[in-house]
């Protein structure tokens, strides 16, 4: 894909939309034991290739009605609870956050932002339960919580902790251990992840031990692919990227919050302290990733939006007061949202046009979607660690490039033939594809290369021969 962690998933819903095989996630057509999250978003990538083919539009529609539902999902629980324009401002205020609109969450084929919906959905169920008595939000609390689980595993948990001081802080909790609806509950979020470990367990044996791995023991416990940052890592990105222009709201939310209504400061308690404590357990892991602050902007959101709901009802009395005229009661909250959504808006719309960082490897998928005749048989080289004392290629501790290998797979049914080959596997009169300056090092170092075309950091070469000191 475009961007290089996407393409994983893409591919396992690829060859699961081929195979028939929902359970076990395949990659090159063997188990993915790397790739071990849950598969529900890579089932619902699934759907859209059924009914789209392997584009990349299949692969991200997922992702972008994940953030219409938590769009939609923010006015619900708004208007719900006060009023729909609360709901509104939260909306704005979400879809003008960097840290959600952008890479590896609403805009691209990786599961964070279903998980984003389902983490807050069982976040906004369980205080309307608290604040409601119904036993359904509980149950649609638990399914909330299966979900999550079934989208990204352990990730799909880690709002719980903050959930739970809420609920012991306001003393839900005892009188919840009394009822069986409780028990049901729980049952309903938890038996439906442990069904889907167990039976992948039973066919593909070991998978187990690759999550706890890969999600427990290795990204808490040790640096997996680099992946070394400080403990405020998340904090500093938050403040300098993520959240940048509507941190400076959060006190205003708190105070109005102490000021107001009774539910509105159980509310602000409950997002303020799941926020803090996930955020301080995901910086206790080894491994920092930029991506694992999307779960908090939804609830960051919500109640920054009540804020400036507040006080744009406020400012506008007073601008009603000093202006009675009817034809200017809209007047002032059209200016007040156009002064304060504007710029935000602006920067998403720059970062998404223009993007500060363009990675080679994701120059390969615009290069391959322009589906140039000189690019229908292809071979695009891979890096692998060269030994000079055997003059050998080791290809097992080649790079890993995923990204390719979901071009390979998806331009095969359009007529494209491209693959991946090591240097040491080429021949005269191949046709390479070589974006990046490692690759191109690597090649070039055995072959005498012509260029075919250039196209940004992309260039089609022809083999002209070895050269003679590898001949």
């Amino acid at each position: 894909m475009c961007f290089f962690d996407e393409a994983r998933p893409a591919i396992n819903a690829i060859e699961m939309s081929e195979s028939g095989d929902f359970l076990v996630a395949k990659y090159n057509g063997a188990a993915d034991m790397w790739y071990t999250k849950p598969p529900l978003s890579i089932w619902c990538q699934v759907l859209f290739i059924k009914l789209l083919g392997p584009t990349e539009l299949a692969a991200r529609l997922p992702s972008a009605f994940a953030a219409l539902g938590l769009v939609l999902l923010l006015l619900w629980f708004a208007k719900k609870n006060g009023a729909i324009w609360w709901g509104y401002f939260s909306a704005m205020i979400l879809l003008t956050t960097s840290g959600f609109i952008g890479e590896h969450v609403a805009r691209t084929a990786d599961p964070d932002t279903l998980l984003c919906l389902f983490t807050t959905a069982y976040m906004l169920l369980f205080y309307q339960y608290t604040e409601s008595k119904e036993t359904k939000y509980l149950f649609y609390c638990g399914i909330a919580i299966a979900w999550a689980g079934l989208t990204k595993g352990v990730a799909g948990f880690l709002l719980l902790p903050g959930i739970l001081l809420y609920a012991i802080y306001y003393r839900h909790l005892g009188g919840m251990l009394k009822k069986p609806s409780t028990y049901g509950a729980v049952a309903v979020a938890v038996l439906p992840v442990l069904l889907f470990y167990y039976l992948r367990e039973q066919y593909n044996p070991g998978y187990i031990e690759a999550v706890f791995e890969n999600e427990l023991g290795g990204r808490f416990s040790e640096v997996i692919e680099g992946h070394q940052h400080p403990f405020n890592y998340y904090f500093k990105f938050i403040w300098k990227s993520h959240f940048t222009f509507w941190l400076a709201y959060i006190p205003l939310a708190i105070w109005l919050a102490i000021k107001s209504e009774p539910a509105q400061r159980r509310l602000q308690f409950l997002i303020f302290s799941t926020v803090i404590i996930y955020l301080l357990l995901v910086s206790s892991a080894q491994t920092k990733v930029f991506w694992y602050t999307a779960p908090v902007f939804p609830l960051l959101a919500l109640s920054i939006g009540y804020a400036l709901w507040e006080l744009c009802k406020k400012l506008t009395d007073v601008f009603i007061d000093l202006y009675p005229q009817r034809s200017t009661r809209f007047v002032f909250p059209a200016l007040f949202v156009l002064a304060l959504f504007f710029f935000p808006y602006k920067s998403i719309v720059e970062k998404i046009n223009h993007p500060k960082v363009i990675y080679a490897e994701n120059t390969y998928g615009p290069y391959l979607k322009k589906k140039h005749p000189l690019a229908k048989q292809i071979i695009i080289p891979s890096v692998g660690k060269y030994n000079p004392s055997v003059g050998k290629y080791n290809p097992s501790v080649g790079k890993y490039n995923g990204h390719i290998d979901y071009y390979c797979k998806a331009l095969k049914s359009k007529g494209f033939n491209i693959s991946q080959k090591y240097s040491h596997e080429l021949h005269v009169n191949d046709t390479l594809l070589i974006c990046e300056q490692p690759n191109y090092d690597d090649v070039s170092r055995i072959f005498i290369l012509d260029v075919l075309e250039r196209q940004n950091s992309c260039t089609l070469f022809l083999v002209v021969d070895k050269r003679e000191e590898f001949k």
